[in-house]
Parts: C-alpha cells; structure tokens; sequence
C-alpha cells in the first residue's frame, strides 16, 4: 500500500512539475535548427516561419543552419538535444527518405511531431513550341510513345523527379526522366527544346511562363492555380482524381519538435503555429514564391508524413537509389497503405 502512494505521489510531483514548466513556456529564446544551408529555399521559407511566430507572440527564435546528409545531421542534432520544446527541426519533406537510404535507424514521423506550414508546388510545363496544348495531349503522347517522352528534373530520387514518377503510375504511362543541375536547369532545358517537358517547380517556371516562353499543363494541387500576369494553370487533380492523398505536392516545409515534448508545450506551438500561418507578410512571401500556404498539424500531418515515407521509400528502392529494403524496415506500399494506416503502435500527440 505504502509503496502505491508512493508512486502516486511521485506521479501527481512528476504531472505537477511539467504543469508549471508548461506555464512558464517559454522563458527563453528557442532554437530553429534548419536542416540545409543559409540562403537556401528551406532555410529562407524557415526563416520567415520563425519570424512571423515572433511577430505573433512574445516568443524570441534562434535560426541556425546544421546542412548535410539529406538533412539528417540536422535530424540528428534535434533528436538528441532535450524534449523541452526550445530546440525545432526546420524540416523539409518531412525526412522522408531517410530511413531508406539508411541515414537514421529511427521513423522520423514517429520520433517528431511536425506542424507544416506550405508546399512550393510541382509544374508540368512545355516550351510554347510544343504541339503539346494540354495536359490530356501530355498523357495521350505518353500513351502512344511509352519511354520516349524526356522530361527534365532537378536530379534523380529529387522532389520534382518522384513527382513525375507519381503522376505516371497514376496515369498508367512510362517517361524516361532527364536530370539536371537543379529545377532552373531543367525548366531550361524545356524552353530550349533538349527535353519534351519539364518537372519542376512553379516558382521556377513563373517568370518564363509570364514571358510566353513556357506553357504549364497542370499544377500538383486540388485546384487551379492562379498565376499573376498569366492566368489560370489547371490542377493535376482534374485530369488524375487518384492524385488527390498526395496534394499539394511539391518542396514542404514545416518545423517539427520531439515528440515526447510535453503536450502541453506542443498544444502552444501549434497554436502558434496556426496563429502565424495568417501573418500577412507571411501569406505575401509564400504568394510571391509562387507557394501556397497549406498549415496542417495533429494526426492529418502525422497521416502526411508517414504517406510520404511510403512514397519516397518505394519509389527511390524501386529506382535502385535505396540502401533498405522497405519491406525490412516495415514501411507499406502505397497501396497497402490506407489499410495499414494506422498502426498498431501509432497515438496521436495532438
């Protein structure tokens, strides 16, 4: 008996003690850890995240830099520093191709809770010379000439070049993909004829779209997208409707802290978090980048993250880019996913 309340006392200290760090959260700068280099795309969608939090709260935000290994020393770091909410991971992709590639021995999505705030968005465009018009006339050439069409990408096992993946064994065709030096020289190499197509990001597009130089056949989002100075760029899902679990696709980004971090502590991030995604200067940057400004936090992201893994992790083994087996390592197809989901040791932090 003596030894039960003894446990109970120590557990009602243990709940009390986490109470009042919760309350006084935060009293001191926190730490953003972005997993790529200053300057960088991430770094900059980061950056401005962190500011408008501060700009929406009292809190104060430190933003450094840990590049390297696809972003999992910065993963790492994050991990092992305490779960006391002052240290963030600023994350792209959710770390999803990191297991398959054997950088972590741990499922990200399970270790971090992550709060997305948007997507820079996937294009499928052509030079105004091709006898392509529409994305239907993309899919029908596909059709008829299976492997013959290139379409040009920012490097193999990239984002641009696993979303092209994705749209073709979405819509039953065989491309042969093109990698360049980055989406600016892939979306070139379109405009210059080398290739029949490119797979990049609008924001890469937008000023050689605006130009008459480019013709975007589908944007990888639910609805169309309005391009300033253009006009209306037809969404993906109005052409593919078996698209729609992985929409918007494109860059993420997001912040992500331990996931045993009091709840407490991560119920004021998130609200936070939300509270920030309706900063205007936020909403005008991710305008001006061509991105759009999709927050999602609690289980809808977790659901997000761990699809993501699926999709990454099969597609890269599948390419022969992988260093796991996903099977090994219990990660499910894509279609033995929405019965798989969720598992058996999931719980939602939020």
């Amino acid at each position: 008996m003596k030894k039960i309340i003894l446990m109970l006392t120590l557990i009602l200290v243990f709940s009390l003690a986490i109470s009042v760090i919760a309350a006084e959260y935060p009293n001191q700068p926190i730490n953003v850890v972005v997993q790529y280099s200053a300057g960088g795309g991430t770094d900059t969608v980061i950056r401005a995240i962190a500011s408008a939090m501060e700009r929406n709260s009292d809190f104060m935000f430190n933003v450094s830099n840990q590049p390297g290994a696809n972003g999992s020393i910065a993963t790492d770091f994050v991990k092992n520093k305490p779960a006391d909410g002052y240290w963030l991971l600023g994350v792209s992709q959710y770390d999803r191709g990191l297991r398959v590639m054997d950088y972590v021995d741990f499922t990200p999505w399970k270790e971090f809770q992550y709060f997305k705030m948007g997507n820079s968005l996937e294009c499928i465009a052509v030079s105004t010379d091709s006898p392509i018009k529409t994305f239907d006339q993309f899919i029908e050439m596909a059709k008829e000439n299976p492997g013959k069409l290139k379409i040009s990408n920012s490097g193999i096992g990239g984002v641009w070049h696993l979303g092209m993946e994705l749209i073709a064994s979405k819509a039953g065709i065989k491309v042969e993909a093109v990698p360049y030096g980055g989406g600016a020289p892939a979306t070139l190499a379109a405009i210059k004829g080398e290739v029949d197509a490119v797979s990049s990001g609008l924001h890469e597009q937008v000023e050689f779209i605006k130009a008459g130089r480019l013709r975007p056949l589908a944007v990888v989002t639910k609805e169309p997208y309005n391009v300033a100075g253009y006009g209306e760029v037809p969404a993906v899902m109005e052409f593919l409707p078996e698209m729609e679990a992985f929409l918007p696709y494109g860059g993420i980004y997001s912040l992500a802290v331990r996931r045993d971090t009091p709840v407490e502590i991560i119920e004021k991030l998130k609200e936070l978090f939300i509270k920030a995604s309706k900063d205007p200067k936020l909403e005008e940057m991710f305008a001006k980048r061509s991105f759009k400004l999709a927050p999602l936090v609690g289980k809808e992201v977790d659901k997000k993250a761990a699809l993501n893994e699926s999709l990454a992790a099969w597609m890269m083994w599948d390419l022969g880019l992988g260093e796991v087996d996903p099977a090994e390592l219990g990660i499910p197809t894509l279609d033995e996913f929405d019965a798989w989901w969720p598992p058996a040791d999931y719980e939602p932090k939020l």
